[in-house]
């Protein structure tokens, strides 16, 4: 398992992973791609989430990069299963002006 949502990695350090995985005989990688810290992942019907979620600016993953993980997995012999939590889990989506607006997150008061 990797942890992209709490420890952004470079694509190239996840390509290299993926290729050692098959060397080690390991077939399937959990990417952890969002979580109240950040929302990874760039997603074609709501791109503004990963961009106002990010870790630092620009830490998240695109829909091409994505891609090529993928297809560098399938050679590899390494399925990619991703993680995206909800319905917890989202305060990360809140970051954006149009999510916050919604109100989609809910306080939870320590009691």
């Amino acid at each position: 398992m990797i942890d992209s949502a709490r420890h952004f990695l470079k694509v190239e350090t996840i390509s290299r992973l993926i290729e050692s995985m098959a060397i080690s005989k390991l077939n399937i990688l959990h990417w952890h791609l969002s979580d109240d810290e950040s929302f990874a992942i760039q997603l074609a019907s709501h791109p503004e989430l990963a961009e106002a979620s990010a870790l630092k600016r620009g830490q998240f993953y695109t829909i091409e990069q994505v891609k090529q993980l993928i297809d560098l997995a399938k050679k590899n012999g390494v399925s990619i299963v991703p993680e995206i939590d909800t319905p917890g889990h989202v305060r990360a989506w809140g970051l954006d002006k149009k999510w916050s607006q919604q109100n989609i997150t809910v306080l939870c008061h320590k009691g």
